[in-house]
């Protein structure tokens, strides 16, 4: 059976021990909230094999000054875990599923604070689920394969989601803003056999970026970004993508369909794609609309020519932009 946390509670200034009593005691592993009630943790919440933590409403879960994050990629608000293993942010797995339901988390702009670190498998499914002020991360997905995302938000981070070897993550609502560093990083784990690759983001919206690079696409191809609206501020980049890397490294594949924007949009750049040598900028290259980009694969150990005509090679470009 599932069990409510506010059954548990002893301390009313400090829900941690409840919620992971919770965690360890329920049968059916559903972790109930109350909705409309905000609950304070001074340490980790740690979800197990299967966990579902889910709220009717919308539930707020908030860091207590207490809380010390140790400056760790390895500690956060909520940290999965598996048959007593800890998901690591810099090795791969231990790969596993957590389910979130309606649930609020806040890291109190805490030095270092981080929201969520998880490695997921099918099928994962998140809904509804917003982390705000965590100067670290707001969610960390490591070696993640296969995954649901339903209405993601994360406002005033450091860095909004970091993807280290995700792949299969579908995010049917994509919402950051207001973040540090760059709104999405994908980059690959340390000694993982997988990168991050096929996946895709329907109905993202970006804005409020204090770094210089909204997406920034480390590692990985294949993705796909759907109906995209970007708020930008002057000489920033909205994608950047580097090569996979390894034995025989590959330009990475993408494709971008119906990405709009806002800004200065004579100085923002849309696309720097690193080893095909593009830099395009919104308002010269797509007159403020991007309606469908693709990227395909090609080894950059043999380039095309992309600096015929002011640093584009017009013909090579009509081939990526099927308008």
């Amino acid at each position: 059976m599932s069990i409510n946390v506010d059954d548990l509670i002893t301390d009313s200034n400090d829900h941690t021990e409840a919620i992971n009593l919770a965690i360890q005691m329920s049968a059916d592993h559903v972790v109930r909230f109350t909705g409309g009630k905000t609950y304070y943790i001074s340490d980790e919440i740690r979800p197990n094999r299967g966990t579902r933590l889910v709220c009717d409403g919308w539930t707020l879960i908030k860091a207590l000054p207490s809380f010390d994050f140790g400056g760790s990629n390895d500690r956060a608000m909520i940290h999965q875990y598996r048959d007593g293993l800890p998901v690591l942010y810099g090795e791969p797995g231990p790969t596993d599923r957590i389910y979130l339901k309606n649930i609020n988390l806040d890291g109190s702009n805490i030095p270092g604070a981080n929201g969520i670190l998880a490695s997921l498998q099918q099928p994962a499914a998140w809904q509804n689920v917003r982390v705000d002020h965590c100067p670290g991360y707001g969610i960390a997905l490591c070696d993640t394969v296969q995954a649901v995302f339903h209405n993601l938000m994360v406002i005033d981070c450091g860095v909004g989601v970091r993807m280290r070897s995700a792949q299969l993550c579908y995010f049917y609502g994509f919402n950051v803003e207001q973040s540090a560093v760059s709104h999405l990083i994908m980059e690959k784990q340390n000694n993982s056999t997988s990168n991050n690759v096929y996946n895709s983001f329907v109905g993202v919206h970006l804005e409020g970026l204090y770094g210089q690079v909204a997406i920034d696409h480390q590692s990985g191809g294949a993705n796909i970004w759907m109906n995209t609206y970007m708020a930008m501020t002057q000489n920033q980049i909205c994608w950047r993508f580097a090569s996979i890397g390894g034995a025989e490294p590959r330009a990475p594949i993408y494709t971008i369909i119906s990405a709009g924007f806002s800004g200065s949009l004579d100085t923002i750049t849309a696309i720097k794609d690193i080893d095909r040598d593009l830099c395009l900028n919104v308002h010269d290259h797509f007159r403020g609309f991007i309606p469908f980009f693709v990227a395909p694969n090609q080894n950059y150990a043999n380039p095309p020519d992309w600096t015929a005509q002011n640093g584009v090679n017009v013909a090579k470009l009509t081939e990526l932009i099927r308008i």
